[in-house]
């Protein structure tokens, strides 16, 4: 695993992402404090995090407005 301050993620992020989406392991350090891991997602957790956006999605197109139901309406009942 490789280990970065936070000031060189933060000068390097793209090569940084790169090297994580190539499979490596980056713990980062504050002031010699480890506080985060970046991790490379996972084949299975991508494809069912995309599958679970596009539920949402289209769960969106569901709701049915009634003959007298005006879309500012249907907004405006969604914010009670």
């Amino acid at each position: 695993m490789l280990t970065m301050q936070s000031n060189e993620i933060k000068a390097r992020l793209a090569e940084v992402l790169r090297k994580v989406e190539a499979g490596q392991e980056i713990e980062i350090t504050r002031h010699g404090k480890a506080i985060a891991r970046l991790t490379p997602m996972k084949q299975q957790e991508s494809l069912q995090q995309y599958a679970s956006a596009v539920d949402k999605m289209q769960g969106f197109n569901k709701h049915v407005l009634a003959k007298d139901e005006s879309i500012a309406d249907f907004r405006k009942g969604g914010q009670r």
